[in-house]
Parts: C-alpha cells; structure tokens; sequence
C-alpha cells in the first residue's frame, strides 16, 4: 500500500481559552465516516475523497485529569461540558464526530453521570464518538517500566472493549515531553499501529539535534519527520505523527504534494 501525505495524519492543537480546558484537533484525510443520526443544522454532502482533495477535520478535548485543579472540579464540571457540549453538538451537526481518550475518565463518567453515559455509549455505537488513545490515562511514559506501559494499554482497551465493544490502535500522549526509544516496540508488541504526540520542538524543551531549517521535511529543530514510520530496537513500527505545529497553528501545507509513504505489511 503506498499512502500519500495528502492521506497522513497530523495533529493541530488550539489552546481554549476556557478555565484551562485544552481540545486538540485530529486531522486526517484517509477516514470516511458513517453517520446514520439525523440531525438539522449542516447539510453537506459527503466527498468523493478519490476526486476531490479533502481534509478531515476531528476534535478531541484534551483534558489533564489533574492539573491545577483537584479531581473534585475534574468530575463536576470537566467531564459533565466534555459530554454535554458534544452532545449539543451531535444534534446539530449531523457530519460531526469526536475522539477522546483516558479510559478513567470515562469510568468516571459512568460512575457520576449514567444517564449521559449511556447517551454517550449510543453516539459510539452509531461512529460518531471515538473512544481513543488505548491507555487509562496520558501518563508519563520515561519513568514507569515496560510493563507499566504494557499494562496502561491493557487495562485501557479492556475497558473500551467491554463498555463500547470496541478498542483504540493508536497511541496518543500530546501533552508529554520526550519518549523512551523502546516505545515503538512496546506500543507494537501491544497490538497497536499509531503514535502521535507534539511539544517535541525547542519551544517546550531542550531539543535533540535533529530537524529545523535545512531538514529533510522543514520540520522544527527537534522533530525528525511530519509523519512517517518510528521503529524500535527489535525493528518493530508504528506509524507516528510528530509534528502537529503550536496550539494555535493553521493549515498551510499541501500534504498532497509529497513523497508516497510505503507501509509494511503489519502496520496495515
């Protein structure tokens, strides 16, 4: 298979100016989505995707489940607007969809909030909310063991797979700062295909020799690639997505115009 930048994925991510509360923005170009709820509001047609360029806007609320603020407001007003104000959005959006991830957090939401989680439960049944990430939580992953990470993804998709019937195959920490070189190996040996993260670049921290200008994809100082394959020391793959630019970043780039990306047989 041999998939064009213009079908990568890149992750933008725009600061909210609402109590802290951050949402990231999925953008990818390779997923058509079924939505059988009817709503009013946005009429549009889907696009023939092998006609016409397109690019596929998907938001995610990038919640720290603690931060600078205790569990207490975590649970009462966080959780309850990350449900809510995507529910307002379903009914009126009938294109719209939503990814989220924290395993916790959606146990938290079951225990607090059963009513909305079991509306929340017929939006991921209809493919409209993603339950994302494969992990508990978006934890720190230089620190804990291998198996502390082993263990994140199980008991992540175990119980995505037992209150959604469904798992996540991607990796998703936009909030952490450096990654272990076992990572790949770790996260493919887990059964997953996909990594992606930001605040790789000299803006956050002090960045690795690699990239900035004159760099094969123009990356900034500090990421190697956009997107492409990450392979850990047992030569293991995922597909990674390294560069989702700032918070507030636009989209400039054609990522049609580019070389082809070949992907081995066990990444697809």
């Amino acid at each position: 298979m041999r998939l064009t930048q213009s079908s990568r994925l890149l992750f933008l991510a725009m600061k909210s100016p609402c109590q802290g509360l951050r949402a990231t923005w999925l953008v990818s170009a390779i997923a058509v989505f079924a939505l059988p709820i009817a709503a009013h509001g946005q009429t549009m047609k889907a696009p023939d995707i092998t006609k016409v360029p397109t690019l596929y806007v998907v938001p995610y609320a990038h919640l720290d489940t603690q931060w600078r603020w205790e569990f207490p407001q975590t649970i009462s007003e966080y959780l309850l607007k990350t449900m809510r104000v995507n529910f307002d959005y379903f009914d009126k959006y009938p294109h719209y969809v939503f990814n989220w991830s924290g395993a916790n957090r959606y146990r938290l939401m079951k225990e607090y909030y059963p009513a909305d989680y079991a509306r929340m439960q017929q939006y991921v049944a209809a493919g409209r909310w993603f339950p994302a990430g494969s992990s508990v939580e978006e934890g720190d992953v230089n620190l804990p063991s291998a198996e502390g990470i082993f263990r994140q993804i199980l008991y992540g998709n175990a119980y995505f797979r037992k209150d959604f019937g469904k798992a996540s195959t991607e990796f998703m920490l936009p909030d952490c700062f450096g990654f272990p070189a076992s990572l790949p190996s770790i996260l493919a040996h887990s059964g997953l295909k996909g990594f992606s993260t930001q605040k790789l670049n000299a803006q956050w921290q002090p960045a690795p020799k690699i990239g900035g200008p004159g760099s094969p994809e123009q990356t900034p100082e500090g990421i190697p690639f956009n997107v492409g394959l990450w392979i850990g020391p047992d030569g293991s793959k995922v597909i990674a997505a390294l560069n989702p630019s700032s918070y507030n970043s636009n989209v400039y780039t054609d990522y049609s115009d580019g070389p082809p990306l070949d992907l081995p047989g066990e990444i697809l």
